[in-house]
């Protein structure tokens, strides 16, 4: 104890004496130090030790005093009247604080720590030789790190050989290799861009970072809305549509989606959707739209839209076979299609396919039209304006009826014209823009067909039907007026190419007189020239037919003795019969043994000189009958012909060459 005494008077005089000490070797202390403690190359400064409890005790020690703590196993140092402690890794805690925790001023400038490095060299170094982190910086409330200016770089160190050294940063931000951002549990990762506009509050612009754990996408502040999304689950890209389900998907709104090249609000080439619309649409009404194959250097048209027309083309040319098609489909089904299938080089026809199906080759060419003009229903070589297959069928339908059909048909070496039901009718005539439909010709019901000549009828209008063989007129009917309302009907004779060589032959007039080779009849009939009637020579019975006229018996060398037997009056008023017979003389005791007798009977067998009573012979009843005879002491009677007509009742004698 004494000695310790006497230690510390001795320190306390020698810093009386000089305030400068160094202890642990000779020589003077460092001029800049109050005490220089040297402990050579095994040496060094020992501070005091002891326990947590021992230094919290010390609360009321003077500020800078420093003990190590025994209990933590660390150096502390009183500051501001309480204990910092100065730290490292070892302890396990956060590393070296320095220089402890403090406050700075708001004043720029202020740091509770601060480095500066005025050489070439690095103002810090953080380096992890373990598995924990060359440097950490955290934040409560204000920003972990800020850099002012100048260029930061991660691991921008020199990859390739032989420096492999550490090279300068050449952007604000200069990462070599990936950078990582993660998330928080109340903001997705992502990076903000401000405005391109200087702004004192450096408003943001636009956001790009993770919308979920499938989209990747772009907001933005303007309408604070996302605005583009990549899903990187099916590779899809959206525009203002977050579940993109195609390569490239828009929101299902009506407007623009993509523009190729714009001039102008109101003209643009590019891609829209109208209602119910999906748009293609060029700049301008003069520009058109194609489709084909190759390049923009290199193309090909097979399709073009032109204002008003579209265009189809096929690049192999008109050779014989070679099809431009444009196809209909309903579903799965080919429904139709429209075609030019080139049929000779440079030449091809333009056709019409039905058939629905779902094999495209299984379409049947309906209606084609041929170079020329030509036209083919069911034809594909149409040889007239409008040609239909050598078929025996219905070819043109006017109007479907409900029983049946108006139109054209046609049926074994027979061409049908035909209406829908038996009241209808069918003309032919000519249209005028002005009054219409005019008739020439009808075909009505019943047989019935009526001929009209538009012109009101008066002298020497006509209206006529013409027969005609190869270019010869060999006949006509035909109606010639004669005055107002008044027309006589002609029928016409002649064989010539010319139709005005014809003759008219035979005429009816309005009152129904009729006249042969004269025009101008003043009787029911008349005939101008010779009159010819049937004649049938006969040798025994006959029974009188309705092609009958003459009935002639020839008895002069041969005795016949014979009845005719006469049809029925009824139903044949006006009839005319003539029966004759050349009968020579018969004399009684004569050298002729006997004489020819012809009998007239009617229809029930009786003689029709009984229902004539006036010609009945007075001196035998035997004798009413066509002979020639005489008995001794009297006349010769001689009935060599007569003439029968019937009233409609009987045959009435109107004739005779009777003689008594």
């Amino acid at each position: 104890m004494k000695k310790l005494i006497a230690l510390a008077s001795l320190l306390f005089i020698i810093f009386q004496v000089n305030a400068q000490v160094k202890i642990g070797s000779a020589g003077n202390p460092n001029t800049n130090a109050v005490l220089e403690l040297d402990g050579g190359t095994n040496k060094g400064f020992l501070l005091p030790r002891i326990s947590n409890p021992q230094m919290v005790a010390l609360n009321a020690a003077p500020d800078g005093l420093m003990i190590y703590n025994t209990t933590d196993n660390s150096i502390y140092i009183r500051k501001i009247g309480a204990w910092r402690k100065i730290t490292d890794a070892l302890d396990g805690g956060d590393g070296l604080i320095l220089p402890y925790a403090g406050a700075a001023s708001v004043t720029a400038g202020n740091s509770v720590f601060k480095i500066q490095n005025t050489g070439a060299g690095n103002g810090i170094n953080g380096e992890a030789l373990g598995t924990g982190a060359g440097g950490f910086f955290n934040s409560v409330n204000g920003a972990a790190l800020i850099t002012g200016t100048g260029n930061v770089g991660i691991g921008t160190t020199n990859l390739y050989g032989p420096s492999f050294l550490l090279t300068p940063p050449s952007f604000p931000l200069d990462i070599n290799g990936r950078m990582r951002l993660r998330n928080t549990p109340n903001n997705s990762p992502g990076i903000w861009f401000d405005k391109v506009s200087n702004t004192p509050t450096l408003e943001q612009s636009a956001f790009f970072g993770v919308l979920n754990d499938s989209i990747i996408g772009l907001y933005g502040t303007k309408n604070g809305q996302w605005k583009f999304f990549m899903n990187h689950d099916n590779n899809n890209f959206g525009i203002y549509n977050s579940n993109p389900r195609a390569p490239l998907s828009f929101q299902p709104l009506v407007g623009n989606k993509i523009d190729f090249y714009y001039n102008s609000p109101t003209s643009m080439y590019g891609i829209g959707l109208g209602a119910a619309e999906l748009q293609f649409y060029t700049d301008n009404n003069s520009a058109h739209h194609s489709f084909g194959y190759g390049s923009n250097a290199s193309f090909t048209e097979t399709f073009r839209i032109n204002p008003g027309s579209t265009i189809t083309s096929n690049p192999s040319g008109a050779i014989p076979g070679v099809q431009t098609s444009h196809y209909f489909k309903q579903g799965n089904s080919y429904t139709g299609a429209v075609k030019t299938i080139a049929s000779t080089l440079g030449s091809a026809r333009l056709s019409f396919l039905t058939n629905t199906t779902t094999d495209i080759n299984a379409l049947l060419e309906r209606l084609s039209i041929a170079e020329d003009g030509q036209v083919g229903i069911g034809i594909i070589t149409p040889r007239n304006p409008l040609s239909f297959p050598a078929t025996l069928e219905k070819k043109i339908s006017l109007y479907p009826g409900g029983t049946g059909d108006v139109g054209f048909a046609v049926a074994g070496n027979e061409l049908r014209i035909y209406s829908d039901n038996v009241n209808a009718v069918t003309t032919i005539g000519y249209d005028n823009l002005t009054n219409g439909f005019t008739e020439n010709f009808r075909i009505a019901s019943a047989g019935i067909s009526v001929l009209t000549n538009p012109v009101t009828n008066a002298a020497n209008v006509q209206t006529a039907s013409y027969f005609k063989t190869a270019s010869t007129y060999n006949g006509a009917i035909k109606t010639i007026g004669t005055g107002a309302n008044i027309a006589r009907l002609g029928l016409f004779t002649f064989a010539s190419p010319n139709a005005g060589d014809l003759a008219e032959r035979l005429t009816i007039l309005d009152n129904g007189y009729t006249g042969i080779n004269t025009i101008t009849p003043n009787s029911r009939l008349q005939v101008e020239g010779s009159v010819s009637m049937p004649i049938k020579l006969l040798t025994g019975n006959y029974t009188a037919t309705d092609a009958d006229h003459t009935l002639f018996y020839d008895c002069s060398s041969t005795l016949i003795t014979a009845t005719v037997t006469l049809p029925a009056a009824a139903g044949r008023r006006g009839r005319i019969y003539i029966v004759a017979a050349a009968i020579p003389l018969g004399v009684q005791g004569g050298g002729i043994s006997g004489a020819s007798r012809i009998i007239v009977n009617n229809e029930f067998g009786n003689n029709v000189i009984d229902d004539n009573p006036v010609w009945l012979d007075p001196r035998s009843y035997q004798d009413d009958c066509l002979m020639h005879y005489r008995y001794t002491g009297e006349a010769t009677r001689r009935k060599l012909s007569m003439t029968l007509q019937s009233d409609g009742s009987i045959w009435r004698i109107i004739d005779t060459n009777f003689q008594y």
